[in-house]
């Protein structure tokens, strides 16, 4: 053989070689079974996890777990005895395996603390309340959070459009039962000096015992109130209908049925309704997809929200909204 042949046999070898491995990787792409992706385990902890303040928010969470093949954990609970609780529940998921954690503190401040004691690596996605922290200070942590502060804007917007010029010496409260949330302190202030500014008269705020509210309606102390929660908010509904008030204009910040009831009966002038299964979604899509990605974002996420007149209950677009389960 002449060195033209067999420099012409080598490479013929050489490409029939190279092509056959081509044909037989494409065959195995082809016809291989795909390995299904590994189940991540993902555990929700938050308080009164059984209450229907919760259905849209965890149903959102069910969704996203199908879509991003999670096994998800709802951690049953009751009404903490303190913020220490839900932290306990963590670290036990932790212990456990958990590779990520959707949990809602009760308290901003807590949370640096107990986010240095924690043990293990799970990822943590915070939800409904931000973390505290100096300048100095920095923790890597995702938090999924209803925007306070726009909130805050909308309920003035909305009491300024029902009393308009006759909004001068109102008195007004502002009632919550999670005053140790940053975000529903900062809506306060901002409903709080922007009422002032319109020439209401502030009476009180923060945490107010609830059987004390009931003397301040009954005795004509208030013009207006907001609440900053649903159980504020549905605690002061009741007192209102039961007692038969009809002097004081009640706003405030709910998603249960029984607030969507109320709102209904007309007895909430207003209700300002988060997206809460749109928090639960994103709260487990992008959880699942910082694990897979063993990375963690510090990042904060707002969801949307809409304010509902009683009017408003039956439009499509708002049933959508407060009836997620039967959609």
């Amino acid at each position: 053989m002449n060195e033209k042949h067999k420099y012409s046999y080598h490479f013929t070898l050489i490409f029939t070689m190279i092509l056959l491995c081509i044909i037989i990787h494409s065959l195995y792409d082809i016809f291989a079974e795909e390995e299904p992706e590994k189940e991540i385990q993902i555990s929700a902890i938050i308080e009164d996890s059984s209450s229907p303040r919760w259905n849209s928010f965890l149903l959102g969470m069910e969704h996203a777990a199908k879509d991003f093949h999670a096994d998800l954990t709802i951690v049953p609970t009751g009404r903490y005895e303190s913020g220490k609780d839900g932290w306990d529940l963590v670290n036990k998921k932790i212990e456990d395996g958990a590779d990520g954690i959707i949990f809602a503190p009760e308290s901003s401040e807590d949370i640096p603390e107990f986010y240095e004691n924690l043990m293990g690596e799970s990822k943590i996605i915070f939800v409904e309340n931000e973390m505290q922290m100096d300048e100095n200070t920095f923790y890597p942590s995702i938090m999924m959070l209803p925007d306070y502060k726009e909130m805050g804007k909308r309920i003035v917007e909305d009491i300024k459009e029902d009393f308009g010029a006759d909004l001068k010496n109102k008195k007004f409260y502002l009632l919550t039962s999670c005053s140790k949330q940053i975000g529903v302190r900062d809506s306060m202030e901002y409903v709080k000096s922007k009422l002032l500014d319109e020439g209401c008269i502030f009476q009180k705020s923060i945490d107010i015992d609830l059987e004390d509210n009931k003397n301040y309606m009954k005795h004509g102390q208030a013009d207006i109130i907001v609440a900053f929660d649903d159980y504020t908010l549905s605690y002061l509904a009741e007192s209102i209908k039961s007692q038969r008030i009809n002097h004081i204009s009640l706003y405030g910040i709910g998603l249960s049925e029984t607030n969507v009831n109320y709102l209904e009966e007309r007895i909430l002038k207003n209700l300002i309704v988060v997206n809460e299964f749109q928090m639960g979604y994103e709260s487990l899509s992008i959880l699942a997809e910082s694990i897979r990605n063993h990375s963690i974002e510090s990042k904060k996420y707002t969801v949307d929200f809409m304010s509902v007149r009683p009017e408003e209950i039956h439009n499509p677009k708002i049933e959508k909204l407060l009836f997620p389960i039967i959609q």
